[in-house]
């Protein structure tokens, strides 16, 4: 799927079937009435800003294999509430889910070394925070501004808090 190929389209559902092998940047960024998409693609990475700016993107599926969620990916994603991060994952992009509004709670898998700066900035829901042992480093900033953040499950492997982590 090639850049901006979707960008800004009408589409209120997405279904990437197993057959894709390839997403490029923008690809369904700024899609104003994209409500829910299920990626089954055969992708080790998702690509940049691929649904950045699609506010009214509630739901995403992402598949197994799955390895690099690249910056901000779903940046700005005001209605997502609901995405299980694959237990594949292996990086977490800057800015990757900041200014997600609506998401609640997030596990980070063992595969994610660190959680990288700004990645869940500005998610003013976001009450539960898991982070699973695998995950050495907390960025700057990787979780600012989550003012209703509540609870926090750190891994006992955990090295580095970097400044202004939770600020």
């Amino acid at each position: 799927i090639g850049n901006s190929a979707f960008y800004k389209s009408g589409l209120y559902f997405v279904e990437i079937p197993e057959s894709v092998t390839y997403i490029e940047e923008k690809a369904f960024g700024s899609c104003p009435n994209l409500r829910e998409a299920t990626v089954n693609a055969k992708i080790l990475y998702l690509p940049a800003y691929c649904f950045a700016n699609d506010g009214a993107l509630a739901r995403v599926t992402l598949p197994e294999g799955l390895e690099v969620i690249e910056q901000s990916a779903f940046n700005r994603c005001t209605s997502l509430y609901g995405v299980i991060l694959p237990q594949s994952l292996t990086a977490i992009g800057d800015n990757a889910f900041e200014y997600c509004s609506s998401l609640s709670s997030i596990t980070v898998p063992s595969g994610v070394e660190e959680v990288s700066a700004y990645a869940f900035a500005d998610c003013e829901a976001l009450y539960t925070v898991v982070l699973c042992e695998g995950v050495r480093v907390i960025d700057e900033y990787a979780f600012a501004d989550c003012a209703q953040l509540s609870s926090l499950t750190l891994p006992a492997g955990l090295r580095e808090i970097r400044q202004n982590a939770f600020f």
